[in-house]
């Protein structure tokens, strides 16, 4: 799963625990490559990424579910 968020952004640091209990339950199935919004620019422009926090699943490679914004434990 990718998460492209940033510091600033309130409901980005509302997501944080709800993120780091989701990848802990899932310890081994799920990874996560968390994208500072701020820098990383040129990778949201690549990944059609229009506000944060924006959250892109992945399986064998190919985007399968995204969801913008923050969300409850059970939505994620």
């Amino acid at each position: 799963m990718k998460v492209f968020g940033a510091d600033w952004c309130p409901p980005c640091r509302k997501m944080e625990p709800v993120v780091d209990a989701f990848i802990k339950e899932r310890k081994g199935t799920v990874r996560l490559v968390k994208m500072d919004g701020g820098v990383e620019n040129q990778l949201m422009k690549q990944h059609h990424v229009e506000g944060l926090p924006t959250f892109i699943v992945y399986k064998n490679g190919k985007e399968t579910a995204r969801r913008q914004g923050a969300m409850t434990a059970e939505e994620l």
